[in-house]
C-alpha cells in the first residue's frame, strides 16, 4: 500500500506520529507515578514503606532487563506490533486491579480544589517543608551523576566491550541482579546504620563502581562492577522515596511527590545530557570517571545537610482543640482570610517565644498562610 499518507502506510508510521505518542505515554506516567507512588501508605503500614519503596525500585530495574529480553523475543516471533499489543494488554490487567482497590474513608477535607491552585498549595508546601527540601537536595547530589551509567553503557558495551544488543542486554541483567540481592540486604542494613549512612555510603559505593566500569575493559569485570551499581541505586531511591511518604500528610502526599519525580526525571534527563556531551568532547571513560568524582563530592556534600529521619513522623491532622466555626459560608474563590492571634508573653520569655515563632511561621506558610507586611494597629 504506497498511497496515501506515511502514517497511513501498512507497517509504517512518521517520526512525528512516533514522538506524539512517547509524549502521550510520558503524560499517562506524569499523572499515573504520583498518585500510585501516593498510595503505598493506605497498602502497606508505616515500618514496611522502605521495603516497599524497595520493591516498587526493584520491580522497575527488574522489568528493564526481563522485559528486553522478553520483548527481543516477541520481535523475532511475531513483530515488533505484538510487544506493544501485550503491553497494552497488560496495562488492562492493572487497571482491573486498582478499580477494586477502595481506598480508606477519611474526613471530609472541603470542596475539591481547581487544578492551579492544588499545584501552587503543593509548591508552597515543598518550598517552605526544610524536610522534604533535604530529600530533593539529596536527590539532586545523587541522579545526574548517577545517570551516567544509564546513559553510557550502550556506548561502553559497544565501543569498549564490542558487545552486541545481547550483550548489552546481559550487563543490564547484571544490574537488575544487583537490585535484587540490594532489595533483600537493604532492610538490615538500613536498620544498622539508617538512612542517612546508607544513602552516603551507597554514593560512594556507585562511585566506586562507575570508575571500574571506565578504567576496565574487561566484559567480566565490568560485569561484577553492575551489580552494586543496582544495590546503591535501590538503596537511594528506597530510601528517599519512603522518607517523602513519611514527611508527606494525606492531602499533598501525591503532588509532593510529583514534584520529587520531576526532579528525579529531570536531573536524569539532564545528566544524560551532560554526559553524552562530555563523553562526545573527551571520551566516554573520561565522563564516567568525572560523574565519579562527582558522586564523591556529592555525598561529601550530604554530610553537611544530614538525611532526616522521618520514620517517627506522624503526620495526622491533631485534635487538640475542636476546628474554629466560621459564621458565614466561605467560597474556594474569596481570597484569603485575615486570621489575628494575640499572645501574652513575659519579657523573660521573648527570646525563646521569638524562636518558636519563627518554627511556626515556616508551618503556617506550608499550608497557605502570609507573612504580615506590617504589624496590625492597636
Amino acid at each position: 500500500m504506497e498511497d496515501g499518507c506515511a502514517p497511513c502506510r501498512v507497517g509504517r508510521t512518521s517520526p512525528a506520529l512516533v514522538l506524539g505518542l512517547t509524549f502521550a505515554l510520558g503524560c499517562g506516567n506524569a499523572v499515573a507515578s504520583p498518585a500510585w507512588q501516593a498510595i503505598q501508605p493506605d497498602l502497606v503500614d508505616r515500618e514496611l514503606l522502605p521495603q516497599a519503596a524497595a520493591l516498587n525500585g526493584l520491580n522497575m530495574n527488574v522489568a528493564r532487563a526481563v522485559g528486553a529480553a522478553v520483548g527481543g523475543l516477541v520481535v523475532a516471533a511475531g513483530g515488533a506490533g505484538w510487544v506493544f499489543a501485550l503491553n497494552a494488554v497488560s496495562f488492562v490487567a492493572i487497571a482491573a486491579v486498582v478499580a477494586s482497590w477502595r481506598a480508606p474513608v477519611r474526613a471530609d477535607g472541603g470542596p475539591r480544589e481547581r487544578l492551579v491552585e492544588a499545584l501552587w498549595a503543593g509548591g508552597r508546601y515543598v518550598r517552605h517543608a526544610l524536610i522534604v527540601r533535604r530529600l530533593l537536595y539529596r536527590a539532586v547530589l545523587f541522579i545526574p551523576a548517577a545517570s551516567a551509567v544509564w546513559a553510557l553503557l550502550p556506548v561502553v558495551a559497544a565501543g569498549n566491550l564490542h558487545l552486541g544488543s545481547a550483550g548489552y542486554g546481559l550487563l543490564l541483567g547484571m544490574v537488575g541482579i544487583g537490585a535484587v540481592a540490594g532489595a533483600l540486604v537493604i532492610p538490615r542494613l538500613r536498620a544498622r546504620v539508617g538512612s542517612a549512612r546508607l544513602v552516603t555510603w551507597a554514593m560512594v559505593v556507585t562511585a566506586v563502581a562507575i570508575a571500574v566500569v571506565a578504567t576496565v575493559s574487561n566484559t567480566v569485570l565490568v560485569g561484577i562492577a553492575l551489580p552494586p551499581i543496582g544495590g546503591a541505586w535501590i538503596a537511594v531511591m528506597s530510601s528517599l522515596n519512603s522518607g517523602l511518604q513519611l514527611a508527606l500528610p494525606n492531602w499533598v502526599r501525591a503532588r509532593g511527590l510529583a514534584y520529587y519525580l520531576v526532579v528525579f526525571q529531570g536531573a536524569q534527563a539532564l545528566g544524560a545530557v551532560i554526559w553524552g556531551a562530555i563523553a562526545d568532547r573527551t571520551s566516554v571513560a573520561t565522563a564516567l570517571l568525572i560523574a565519579a568524582a562527582v558522586l564523591v563530592t556529592g555525598a561529601l556534600a550530604g554530610l553537611r545537610s544530614p538525611l532526616p529521619d522521618t520514620a517517627n513522623l506522624d503526620r495526622t491532622p491533631s485534635a487538640h482543640w475542636p476546628a474554629p466555626q466560621l459564621m458565614f459560608t466561605r467560597d474556594a474563590a474569596d481570597g484569603p482570610i485575615l486570621v489575628t492571634l494575640t499572645y501574652q508573653v513575659t519579657e523573660d520569655n521573648a527570646v525563646a517565644f521569638t524562636e518558636a515563632m519563627r518554627h511556626l511561621g515556616r508551618s503556617r506558610r506550608r499550608t497557605g498562610a502570609l507573612p504580615a507586611i506590617e504589624p496590625p494597629k492597636r
